[in-house]
C-alpha cells in the first residue's frame, strides 16, 4: 500500500511537471497598442492575427470609447482606464486570439515616451484582472530596428498622431537626439476634410453641389478609407499649382479653380443612397502634402530628419544615414518613400546641411512586412528567444511590489541591469533564433548584430552617447 502510495505521488508529480512545461511552451502574446490600431498575433509569427481599431464598446452605455482618448482625463481618473482597458483585452483574447490569458506570456510593444499611468494601469489590468504570467515591454523604435537584424540606425515612424525620429546606436537609442512632429494620418485626415468642404462636388445624377452646401458630415471613418483608397503623395506642388484656400476663392464649378498644368485624374466616391461624392485630382495629391510642409516652426519631416542626424556624434552619422528605417501606417501612402527620398537630398544639399554633412547619402531598408506592422515583428522575433524569459517583469514582482520598473532597467528581482547584461541577453536569444526561409537575410543580418553587440559595454541610458564604445566607433567611421 506504502508503494502504491509513493507511485501515486510520483506520478502527481510527472504530472504536475508536465502542466508546467506545457504551460511554459504556450506561444506568448504579441501586441502593438498604436493609437489608431492594435496589432495582436503569436510570437515566432511573420505576420499578426490580428489588425483592430483602437476602442471598444463599452458594455453598460453601448458607447465606442477609445483606448487613447484626449477628451477622457485619466490622468487623474485611473479606474476609468483600467475598465476601457478591461473590455479592450477581453474583446483581444476572447474574440480575437481565442486564447486563455493566464497560460500566455506577453510582450507589450510601446513607445518609448508612453506616460507612467497608462502602463501602470495596463500591466495591474494584465497582472490582476487576466493573471498572465509575465509582460515584456518593448521599446517599438528598437523593436523594429531588430527585425532587420542591425544595430545601429535611424526609425522614423510616422504614426497616427505625430511622427517621431530616433536614432538607435549599437543598440542603445540616443535620447538626445529625439525630435517629433505633430504631422500624421490625422493631420492627412483633417487637411482632406477642409479640402474636400472647399473643392468636393456632391452629384445625384442630376444637379451637382460644393460639399460646403450641402448637409453632408464626413465622419472620421470615410475620410481614413478615402486616404487609404485615392489620396497619394505626388512631387513637390508649386505654389501656382496649390489649390486656393481662402473663403472667397471657392469653387464656382468642378474645374473653374483647377490649375492650368495636367493634374491627376478625379475619382467618384459613394456616399449614403445615391449621392457620389467627386474628389478633384489636385485633392487627391495635396492632402498628403502636408507630411511635407514646414510647421510654425520651421520644420519639416526632412529637415527634422537633418536636424537628428546632426545631433548624433560625428562618428557615428555615416552609419545612421546609411540606415534609414521608415515605419507606420502614414509610411504606406504610395509615393511617401519617393517623395522623402528626393527631398532629403534637395534639403541636405542646401544651407547649413550641406557644410556639415559634406555629399551625404541615404539609404533605406525596406522591411520584410508592411511598414504598419514592422515592430510587431520586432516583438515576434524577441518573443521567440530566451530574452523574454529574462527581460520579462513577473506576476508575483508586480504583486508584491506594485511598481513597474523602467525598461532600460527591467528585471524581475528589480535590481539595475546593465548595457552589457542586457546586450548578452539578446546575443543568447538571436543566436537560437529559428527564422522561415523567406527571412534567410534578416538571419545573417541578426549574426553581424550579435557581434555589434558583444562589443558593447555597461553605460548609463541617461548619457547614451558615452555608452558607444571606442573599438565600435572606429568600425562605423568612414573612411
Amino acid at each position: 500500500s506504502v508503494y502504491k502510495v509513493r507511485r501515486s505521488a510520483n506520478a502527481m508529480s510527472k504530472a504536475a511537471e508536465s502542466v508546467s512545461l506545457s504551460r511554459d511552451k504556450k506561444i506568448p502574446v504579441i501586441l502593438d497598442i498604436g493609437t489608431a490600431y492594435t496589432k495582436c498575433g503569436f510570437a515566432g509569427e511573420s505576420s499578426p492575427r490580428h489588425i483592430i481599431p483602437t476602442e471598444v464598446r463599452r458594455y453598460h452605455s453601448n458607447k465606442i470609447v477609445r483606448v487613447f482618448d484626449d477628451d477622457s482625463n485619466w490622468q487623474r481618473d485611473t479606474q476609468e482606464l483600467y475598465d476601457v482597458l478591461v473590455d479592450f483585452f477581453r474583446q483581444i483574447y476572447f474574440r480575437r486570439l481565442l486564447v486563455n490569458p493566464r497560460d500566455r506570456r506577453v510582450v507589450v510593444v510601446e513607445s518609448l515616451f508612453s506616460s507612467s499611468p497608462f502602463r501602470h494601469t495596463l500591466a495591474r489590468v494584465l497582472f490582476q484582472h487576466y493573471n498572465v504570467p509575465s509582460i515584456m515591454f518593448l521599446p517599438s523604435h528598437l523593436s523594429a530596428l531588430v527585425s532587420l537584424g542591425i544595430a545601429t540606425g535611424l526609425i522614423i515612424d510616422c504614426g497616427y498622431e505625430e511622427t517621431s525620429i530616433l536614432p538607435i546606436v549599437e543598440g542603445v537609442p540616443v535620447m538626445k537626439c529625439w525630435q517629433s512632429l505633430s504631422c500624421g494620418g490625422r493631420a492627412v485626415q483633417l487637411e482632406l476634410k477642409r479640402l474636400l468642404t472647399e473643392h468636393g462636388i456632391v452629384t445625384d445624377g442630376e444637379t451637382s453641389k460644393l460639399l460646403c452646401a450641402c448637409k453632408i458630415c464626413l465622419s472620421d471613418d470615410i475620410l481614413e478609407d478615402i486616404v487609404a483608397r485615392v489620396c497619394f503623395v505626388g512631387k513637390k506642388l508649386m505654389f501656382e499649382q496649390q489649390l486656393p484656400v481662402a473663403d472667397d476663392l471657392r469653387l464656382k464649378a468642378s474645374t473653374s479653380a483647377m490649375p492650368s498644368t495636367p493634374t491627376p485624374p478625379s475619382v467618384s466616391y459613394p456616399l449614403d443612397g445615391s449621392l457620389i461624392l467627386i474628389i478633384p485630382g489636385i485633392v487627391r495629391e495635396q492632402a498628403a502634402d502636408i507630411l511635407f510642409r514646414h510647421d510654425n516652426e520651421a520644420k519639416s519631416l526632412p529637415t527634422a530628419i537633418l536636424n537628428v542626424i546632426l545631433k548624433c556624434p560625428l562618428d557615428t552619422r555615416r552609419s545612421v544615414m546609411q540606415n534609414l528605417v521608415v515605419v507606420g501606417g502614414t509610411a504606406m501612402l504610395p509615393g511617401f518613400h519617393d517623395r522623402l527620398k528626393r527631398e532629403l537630398m534637395d534639403v541636405a544639399a542646401s544651407g547649413k546641411y550641406a557644410e556639415s554633412l559634406h555629399a551625404p547619402s541615404f539609404k533605406f531598408h525596406a522591411t520584410h512586412v508592411p511598414a504598419n506592422c514592422a515592430c510587431w515583428l520586432g516583438g515576434s522575433i524577441h518573443g521567440s528567444v530566451d530574452v523574454l524569459t529574462e527581460r520579462s517583469v513577473s506576476r508575483d514582482h508586480f504583486l508584491q511590489t506594485n511598481q513597474l520598473p523602467d525598461w532600460t532597467s527591467c528585471d524581475p528581482s528589480g535590481r539595475t541591469v546593465s548595457t552589457a547584461e542586457r546586450s548578452a541577453s539578446v546575443i543568447s536569444g538571436l543566436r537560437k533564433l529559428s527564422l522561415p526561409s523567406s527571412t534567410q537575410k534578416t538571419r545573417r543580418r541578426s549574426s553581424s548584430m550579435i557581434a555589434l553587440y558583444s562589443k558593447s559595454g555597461e553605460s548609463a541610458i541617461s548619457n547614451p552617447v558615452s555608452s558607444i564604445p571606442e573599438t565600435t566607433v572606429k568600425q562605423t567611421s568612414p573612411n
